[in-house]
């Protein structure tokens, strides 16, 4: 476990997966990131790499399949480079096991900070292989939240809907501009996925806003209904499973794809206000 901090907030990162297990408000000591033995959900973040959520794929007329959901990342050990109290470099490069389920060999680089009252995650991926790599990102962090929560949307309301667990890439206009944490809505809709158009979305909790800007195409809002105790807002550079979707990966929607010896970053932020 490493740590981050500003003077405002305390950040925890688990070289396991690189995931985000804590977010320490100074002020009160308040946890604000969904704690394991909170229930609800057997996680706390999740770094996607390098699919979104999990099905089959093809590449060069082979087929692959991934065996833990959100891609292989999650598992796997970061080595941690302290770059300053309020920065932290996760590192993870690919080797021989993990090309029995994505044939690419890569490095990736997380990059954490947290300056003030804004943690940023920055991703740097990098094609290793000598043959184009293509890819999906995003992240999964749970927030502690209930149903006297809401979130705006910013007007983001263009809807991508699950049908059968599988998206219809047929826009709809959701119902809610700004909607409470009710566990209805997630029964209804199980993952609310929207069409990125303002780069922002904004969580209230009953002690603070997390506003959250990213310039991914899609993101994805979910939480278990049953708990309603955390909510997810995931930014997604690329997309889960959708009706009638080619098994050839770089025949996806929304796909990644990086030519040998080439590197790309993304990036998202949340700042987070005391109410």
């Amino acid at each position: 476990m490493e740590f981050i901090s500003s003077q405002k907030y305390k950040i925890g990162i688990n070289e396991i997966g690189g995931a985000l297990t804590s977010i320490i408000d100074l002020y009160d000591n308040k946890e604000l990131v969904h704690q394991l033995d909170d229930g609800g959900w057997p996680c706390q973040d999740v770094m996607i790499f390098p699919i979104i959520g999990q099905y089959e794929y093809e590449i060069d007329n082979n087929l692959y399949n991934i065996p833990t959901r959100h891609g292989l990342i999650r598992n796997k050990n970061l080595t941690f480079t302290k770059l300053n109290e309020y920065s932290l470099l996760g590192t993870y490069e690919s080797n021989d096991e993990d090309l029995k389920f994505y044939p690419y060999k890569f490095k990736l680089i997380i990059k954490y900070d947290i300056i003030d009252d804004k943690y940023k995650v920055t991703f740097n991926v990098f094609n290793l292989d000598n043959k184009t790599m293509y890819f999906s990102i995003g992240n999964h962090l749970g927030i502690k939240a209930n149903d006297k929560c809401y979130i705006d949307l910013k007007n983001n309301t263009e809807l991508l809907p699950l049908e059968n667990g599988l998206i219809n890439l047929d826009n709809k206009t959701f119902e809610y501009n700004k909607f409470y944490l009710k566990p209805e809505i997630f029964t209804k809709y199980d993952t609310i996925v929207m069409v990125n158009k303002t780069n922002e979305v904004k969580l209230v909790t009953l002690s603070h806003r997390f506003v959250y800007q990213f310039d991914s195409p899609l993101f994805a809002i979910w939480q278990n209904p049953t708990s309603n105790n955390f909510v997810c807002i995931e930014p997604w550079w690329g997309i889960a499973s959708y009706i009638n979707e080619n098994k050839d990966i770089k025949n996806r929607y929304l796909i990644n794809k990086l030519e040998p010896n080439e590197n790309k970053k993304f990036s998202f932020s949340i700042t987070i206000l005391r109410n």
